[in-house]
């Protein structure tokens, strides 16, 4: 059976600002290693119909508006997602920098219906 996850994560520059070219280049790196990554049946680039997962309180409360990318993967099982999502150095990699903590989150977590 499939698993759907979720993530929401806010790209940022060198210099720790927003930009277009943070998200565009975080997404560059997500779409290449995602492209025939082992067990990966689709991913998009979208808010899941329940919403986006819950991020920390902190992020919140920053006074610095970082827009978020959200992305949607589905997975043949959740081992190919741990692959990817539990290799911290890889993670972290594909991210880039952010301006808080990325979120990733089952989609049925954020909406049963999905």
């Amino acid at each position: 059976m499939s698993v759907k996850l979720v993530m929401r994560f806010r790209p940022v520059d060198s210099k720790n600002k927003a930009s277009n070219e943070a998200r565009s280049d975080a997404r560059a790196r997500w779409e290449k290693q995602l492209t025939g990554y082992p067990g990966m049946i689709s991913f998009q680039w979208a808010i899941p119909p329940g919403g986006p997962p819950a991020e920390r309180r902190e992020i919140g409360l920053n006074p610095r508006h970082v827009p978020p990318v959200d992305l949607i993967t589905e997975w043949e099982t959740i081992a190919h997602a741990n692959t990817l999502f539990e290799n911290s150095e890889l993670f972290a990699n594909l991210n880039g920098p952010v301006g808080g903590a990325p979120i990733v989150a089952r989609a049925e977590e954020v909406d049963e219906t999905f």
